[in-house]
């Protein structure tokens, strides 16, 4: 068995998932601006919550896999942080869902 490599991502990696990061950004920001009242997500149509949260997700994934080096470890620790990432964007969802149920 390879034994993990723990070395740094390469310049390249990192200023692509840069780019990334900021295009996911750019999309999060125009479609929360669907809404068009910056004081409450509750404004927000689903489907624009729904682009918002998927690309949290997207950024906070790269975030890990590339920032924090996690492609490196093992399979258990991708799984597990990746299963926190999806309990915090469905708790989130969940808790708009309720909002706008109750709106």
């Amino acid at each position: 068995m390879k034994p993990p490599d723990f070395s740094p991502p390469p310049a390249r990696r990192l200023f692509l998932a840069w780019l990334l990061l900021t295009g996911l950004t750019v999309t999060s920001l125009l479609a929360g601006l669907d809404g068009f009242s910056p004081a409450s997500t509750t404004s927000l149509t689903p489907a624009a919550l729904a682009s918002v949260l998927l690309a949290t997700a997207l950024k906070a994934r790269e975030i890990l896999r590339v920032y924090l080096n996690l492609r490196a470890s093992t399979p258990g620790w991708r799984g597990t942080m990746t299963a926190f990432v999806a309990v915090i964007v469905a708790a989130v969802a969940g808790g708009q869902a309720i909002l706008l149920a109750l709106r």
